[in-house]
């Protein structure tokens, strides 16, 4: 973007060959100009909607599938990112160089070395060996632990355990191991699956736990912004412009990071929402036997 134009772009997405299945293929087709015209706009025919290359093919010369866009926008973008896809609102928003980087810290969490060793379900350990509550300056046998997989909104995706005083034991480890940011350990955060549901994901708080790379992390800067930063990623507007940035099965913590936002603000509807979704997913969690805050099935 930097030292060319683009005359026009083709975007096929998944399946632009009847050859190829599945999601992880993704295609594209452009053109390029070896220098640079100042406000070029480009051609963009975007048909990776379709569902097979004949509906791609067939819908080719569909003006609704046309996007005239000016280039030089793109210097405006994180990356620069060809997020051709934004609407007129967000582009604003880009252009006033406003993103959820400015209020939050983000971590990719650790490694142990040997998961067969540091990890298991919590109900494979006795009760009085695992700490709910831990404190970074003590040193504990067991601490919740987040592994990524399949995320819930709001709450939960803690299955997990660490052997905790053997992770801190350098003649426990082996050289593969990543500590991470150890003054984010057991923090308030909120996390999601790095892998599983492309853009479509869900985030969840996290709290009294150490997280796994598969379990990005993100921490609000200023805590009263909390409940307005999670709620706005479990939003529907997040997984449209996650997949303009990243239309992969896997979301990066620098995806999160440019998510364009206008402002960060209190609202006590907001909070109460929050809150209550919170405590109605906790007490979901309470009815099925994996959870560690299981109490009875909720069928007695």
């Amino acid at each position: 973007i930097i030292n060319w134009n683009y005359i026009n772009f083709l975007h096929l997405g998944a399946r632009a060959f009847e050859e190829i299945n599945g999601e992880v293929v993704q295609t594209i087709s452009f053109i390029i100009r070896n220098s640079i015209v100042k406000n070029y706009s480009s051609v963009i025919i975007n048909v990776k909607n379709y569902p097979n290359s004949n509906e791609k093919e067939k819908n080719f010369n569909n003006k609704n599938n046309y996007v005239i866009q000016n280039i030089d926008f793109f210097n405006n973008v994180p990356n620069l990112i060809f997020a051709y896809q934004l609407n007129g609102k967000l582009k604003k928003i880009y252009l006033e160089n406003k993103f959820l980087l400015d209020y939050i810290d983000t971590r990719s969490g650790v490694v142990t070395g040997d998961d067969e060793l540091f990890i298991r379900f919590w109900y494979e350990i006795n009760n009085r060996d695992i700490e709910l509550t831990p404190k970074i300056e003590n040193k504990y046998k067991y601490v919740p632990f987040s592994k990524g997989g399949t995320f819930t909104k709001w709450y939960g995706n803690v299955h997990n355990v660490l052997r905790y005083d053997y992770f801190l034991d350098d003649n426990k480890t082996n050289k593969s191991i990543r500590r991470g940011d150890s003054n984010c350990y057991f923090k308030r955060c909120i996390g999601w699956s790095q892998m599983a549901g492309g853009a479509h994901k869900n985030f969840s708080e996290l709290n009294n736990c150490i997280c796994k790379t598969t379990t990005p992390t993100l921490y609000v800067k200023n805590s009263i912004y909390y409940n307005y930063i999670l709620a706005l990623l479990n939003t529907k507007i997040v997984p449209q412009i996650l997949s303009y940035f990243n239309p992969t099965l896997s979301i990066l913590i620098s995806d999160i990071e440019n998510i364009p936002i206008s402002s960060c603000e209190t609202n006590d509807k907001i909070d109460n929402l929050v809150n209550e979704n919170i405590k109605m997913q906790k007490l979901n969690c309470s009815y099925f036997e994996q959870e560690y805050g299981y109490e009875k099935n909720p069928l007695i």
